[in-house]
């Protein structure tokens, strides 16, 4: 794989999240690694979501807007990272895992809660990590982004590896 330089960061959010239907509205940041983080590009997109939030369906609610907000992109990042699980799901294919099959992309997903999976707890400093496995696979890593800060799950999506994901 080559060097990941530029990265979009893809989260949905609604105007009532337990109604059904509500509206949904994907935004994508897109920034540059190497350039102290520089946003590069942003996009939006709203739609209206009929699908009801089930634990482990994310993809089924929340990719028809991602979608929609990624058509727009002017820019073709080297990596999307969404919120939500790549592999570390249940059948292996979280909302990272559909977004990068669907796109053909680099996917990974990060998620904010751990959905399955034993981990211990990385230690208490940035950028510390543990690794998450499933039935003795490694799916995933637990990873602490700064002191004292719960960590967040890291998962591959699609086209890359658990340890590039991380």
């Amino acid at each position: 794989m080559e060097k990941i330089r530029t990265v979009a960061g893809i989260d949905v959010t609604f105007t009532d999240v337990w109604k059904n239907p509500t509206t949904g509205i994907a935004c994508i940041v897109v920034i540059d690694t190497a350039e102290n983080f520089k946003v590069i590009e942003t996009v939006y997109a709203e739609e209206t979501v009929d699908f009801p939030y089930i634990p482990t369906f994310l993809a089924y609610r929340e990719l028809p807007v991602i979608l929609k907000a990624y058509e727009k992109l002017k820019t073709k990042p080297d990596a999307f990272m969404l919120d939500g699980m790549g592999i570390l799901h249940p059948r292996k294919m979280g909302i990272a895992s559909h977004f990068g099959a669907i796109t053909d992309t680099v996917s990974v997903g990060c998620g904010k809660s751990r959905l399955i999976g034993d981990y211990k707890e990385p230690p208490n400093k940035k950028l510390a990590y543990s690794p998450v496995c499933l039935n003795g696979e490694l799916r995933g890593f637990a990873v602490r982004t700064k002191k004292n800060a719960n960590p967040v799950f890291i998962s591959p999506g699609n086209n890359i590896s658990v340890e590039t994901a991380v």
